[in-house]
């Protein structure tokens, strides 16, 4: 079979994201071989049990988290000692997964999680609620993304050929079937032919774009668009992001990463020798405590807050007020002071976005409304790991370091009493951001599910050879990063689609 791999334009995108209040933020495309793993976190998290098993039983058939874990271990080559023979991980796959804690504060947060009363674990295991340290796709010091790990390799394979500054327009369909794709190269329009089937992996914003320019979307859109419908599916409609908000604290220990001592000349020379050191971390990440805010039983344990710890201090908030207070407190305009930031990461949410089209231009950004926090237990989970972040900080373990929250109010949120849930929730609707993980916006689902655009099988619903293969097919978070759970359903994918064509093939020589 030869394989014809279009890709965008190798540059990265800035997406506007349009909430119900005209706000704006930003959300994170990668456009390069690679996509979106060439700027992630390099977190190695596969998510709970529990989300996937829930897949299964909702139409999802075969993606229990029993069906699943075959295809994480094909994929892993774990290079942890201590978990090296857990049933839970194996060696020799194309994604290295390497141990990324920092040596002295991993030990302090492991610690206080314990007197907070959660255990240590593995959260790639069995039991994913509790504290575990930071596992990361990181190889030698350099990050593996999935160019690196998968398509390098493969570069001299006959039947692969890429195509790069590419941008593709929309699959072309013929009496209901894929039968090729239409894309722009250097500014010149042309087109693939498709001998066996169309597959789809442009992402969870760009892969429903193309499919509604494609004539497969909302009859509304398609019909004010004067797309010709070919097929009508909800996509786009049950778009799902998680959200972060960072809580930054001043320490007396010299931990902090900063960019002078990250790039000093003696961290220089220890990443080149020894490929370790501050310039082969994944951000200062040390460590995560995993909490599921709900107290579920066991058998539906998942967690839907995790607390990431990271050596430095952070700059991501967005609004000017709080980048003048950040100056205020020393954590910007070149004033750098020791400290970390605890980042409180929404990991199930229960709101729920859209994204739509209003122009057949491929170049024109869609119209995305993620509609952050619009569940209240949204911001329940949400306060719930702040306040957990804070008594984090008081336990006994972290004395050693003096953890010191800044002392300051925000003045949008004045009017509610100070550390108050109400002032809490005002504070991370100011300045939670984007975690840039969105799914769902090509929702597999079964063949009764009104509310899915692709089948068990990744099978686009009423269009032959054609699927999708990206996080928009995953109906919901999986409570954890993405990079695991993505790279694992490409696995999967391809065993489905190779078992396809071997029972075609053997249909054929018995005729």
């Amino acid at each position: 079979m030869k394989i014809f791999s279009v890709v965008q334009r190798t540059d990265y995108r800035d997406i506007l994201l349009q909430s119900v209040l005209v706000q704006k933020c930003h959300l994170h495309q990668g456009r390069v071989i690679g996509g979106s793993s060439t700027l992630n976190r390099m977190l190695y998290l596969r998510g709970s049990p529990a989300v996937y098993n829930d897949w299964a039983e909702n139409g999802g058939f075969g993606w229990s988290y029993k069906d699943v874990i075959p295809y994480f271990l094909k994929s892993e080559d774990l290079q942890i000692d201590d978990l090296k023979l857990s049933a839970y991980h194996s060696t020799g796959g194309p994604l290295t997964v390497t141990d990324g804690s920092h040596p002295q504060l991993t030990s302090i947060m492991q610690t206080g999680a314990a007197q907070l009363g959660y255990k240590y674990t593995d959260c790639n295991g069995k039991d994913p609620v509790g504290f575990c340290k930071n596992h990361v796709t990181i190889n030698r010091g350099e990050r593996l993304h999935t160019a690196s790990a998968y398509i390098r390799p493969s570069m001299k394979r006959k039947n692969l050929h890429i195509a790069l500054y590419s941008h593709v327009i929309k699959i072309l369909i013929s009496n209901g079937k894929a039968v090729g794709v239409e894309y722009l190269r250097n500014g010149r329009k042309a087109t693939v032919g498709a001998t066996r089937e169309v597959i789809l992996s442009a992402g969870p914003i760009s892969s429903p774009q193309i499919l509604i320019l494609s004539g497969i979307g909302p009859e509304k859109q398609l019909l004010d668009l004067k797309i010709p419908p070919k097929a009508i599916l909800p996509v786009g409609e049950k778009l799902q992001d998680q959200i972060i908000f960072p809580l930054t604290f001043h320490m007396n220990e010299t931990y902090t990463i900063t960019p002078a001592r990250s790039t000093s000349i003696i961290n220089r020379l220890k990443y080149k020798l020894t490929a370790k050191g501050m310039l082969a971390s994944n951000g200062g990440i040390l460590g995560h405590l995993l909490l599921d805010t709900t107290n579920s039983s066991s058998a539906n344990k998942q967690a839907d807050i995790m607390i990431i710890m990271a050596a430095i201090l952070s700059q991501h908030w967005e609004s000017s007020e709080t980048t003048e207070r950040m100056m205020q407190n020393g954590q910007g305009n070149g004033k750098v002071t020791e400290g970390f930031t605890l980042y409180i990461q929404l990991l199930s949410p229960a709101s729920r976005g859209n994204m739509s089209i209003t122009s057949t231009n491929p170049f024109d950004q869609p119209i995305i409304d993620p509609q952050y926090l619009t569940e209240e237990q949204d911001i329940k989970a949400m306060i719930y790991g702040i306040r957990t972040g804070i008594k984090l900080t008081k336990t006994k373990a972290f004395k050693k370091i003096i953890p010191r929250f800044p002392p300051y109010l925000y003045k949008k949120c004045s009017a509610h009493k100070p550390n108050s849930d109400a002032y809490f929730e005002c504070v991370i609707r100011y300045t939670a951001i984007p975690a840039s993980n969105i799914v769902g916006t090509n929702k597999m689902g079964g063949n009764n599910d009104n509310t899915s655009v692709v089948d068990h099988q990744l099978r686009v619903k009423g269009i032959d050879k054609l699927r999708v293969v990206d996080s928009s097919v995953m109906p919901s978070h999986v409570s954890g990063d993405q990079y695991a759970p993505i790279v694992m359903m490409a696995e999967k994918a391809s065993d489905i689609i190779k078992s396809t064509y071997r029972k075609t093939y053997k249909k054929n020589k018995l005729r």
